[in-house]
């Protein structure tokens, strides 16, 4: 099937974007699979099957694993973080003269919706501390301890920040299966989707495809090396929000197993996909504008827009939607950090929405 529209808008982001892999799904079906490269930068033509980091196109995936525990009933989204991470019982909220303590507890809600008060900073004093006590290893099991020693940056529930939260929520699932969150994940999601080729685990650089940053002064995208930069602390780390590696292939077989619910029930999805953000959250929440709100761990239609689809995006250019109303899915893999055009991402689900006639 032609995806004019679609395709043009790839064209057009290519200077910025020297790899493209676009794959849209209609009912089941696949009807674009759109891959492309710069020649001046990427000499070897890809296969389709390349393994990339996806960044913050993670977190749909964390939070999905850890909703078969809430549909199991091991934990409700109105529970105190601390009955399962103790590390968490005494925050505190930082202020201009220092620090006071936290009148609200963090709830597990908090850890989906972006609103627990933590921050983004990944080379905070407790971070770095992290690291050298663990000689780089970083054990996921161990991060509370860190993370918790810190003030939060606001009351939680108070306003929503983009933030480390889903790493916190891979410690809770770690936690409650007594498992390495990539063994269950592996349980839950992968294995049962046929996902090979996704995991949180390490990667060698030689297993996945050429990674690329904006180059502000050459004004073009450089190789920068295909580790995962900034949110993989140590070897031993699984980040929960930037530290999955996958294919194309492997995302929309997650895409479309989300809207078969093979791997959450329909009511999940709907609860996952209802915008939660009050006035105070939205404030702080972005993109604004935009017909979206924010459920658990995904962006979602707000009451009146004329949006139809869940998704969210990473640093190094992916894209995800799932339009549930639609019956369509996709995914695109565009593999460049600090692109000076990123938000333009999100035209492609209009692109393919008027190429499909919907």
């Amino acid at each position: 099937m032609k995806m004019p529209s679609l395709e043009k808008l790839l064209d057009e982001l290519l200077v910025v974007y020297p790899t493209h892999d676009c794959v849209v799904k209609k009912d089941g079906e696949t009807v674009a699979r759109i891959i492309g490269r710069d020649e001046s930068v990427h000499k070897t033509a890809l296969t389709g099957k390349e393994k990339y980091n996806l960044y913050s196109c993670s977190k749909p995936i964390t939070c999905v694993v850890a909703l078969t525990l809430y549909e199991k009933g091991k934990f409700s989204l109105d529970d105190d973080l601390a009955g399962y991470l103790p590390e968490f019982k005494d925050m505190s909220v930082r202020s201009g003269c220092g620090a006071f303590p936290a009148k609200n507890k963090i709830k597990v809600r908090d850890l989906f919706m972006m609103t627990a008060g933590f921050d983004y900073n990944t080379d905070s004093p407790a971070i770095r501390r992290f690291k050298a006590d663990t000689d780089g290893k970083c054990p996921t099991s161990l991060f509370p301890k860190y993370i918790a020693s810190e003030p939060l940056s606001f009351e939680p529930r108070t306003s929503w920040q983009y933030s480390l939260c889903h790493d916190v929520l891979v410690c809770l699932v770690e936690k409650i299966t007594g498992e390495i969150f990539d063994d269950y994940a592996r349980k839950v999601v992968f294995d049962p989707l046929g996902m090979k080729n996704t995991t949180y685990r390490l990667v060698s650089d030689e297993e996945k495809s050429a990674q690329y940053m904006w180059n502000e002064t050459e004004k073009r995208p450089l190789p920068c090396g295909n580790d995962i930069k900034w949110y993989k602390f140590g070897s031993e780390y699984e980040s929960g929000g930037a530290g999955a590696v996958s294919t194309v292939e492997d995302y929309i077989a997650f895409l479309e197993g989300l809207r078969a619910g093979r791997i959450i029930n329909p009511d999940t999805l709907a609860l996952m996909s209802t915008d939660m953000l009050d006035d105070c959250m939205r404030q702080t929440y972005w993109p604004k504008n935009d017909g979206y709100g924010y459920g658990l761990g995904v962006r979602v239609p707000f009451v009146g827009s004329s949006r139809t689809d869940i998704g969210w995006g990473g640093a190094a250019g992916s894209f995800l939607a799932l339009d549930e109303k639609n019956g369509v899915s996709l995914f695109c893999s565009l593999n460049t950090l600090c692109s000076p055009i990123s938000s333009r991402r999100y035209e492609i689900t209009d692109c393919v929405k008027k190429d499909l006639g919907l």
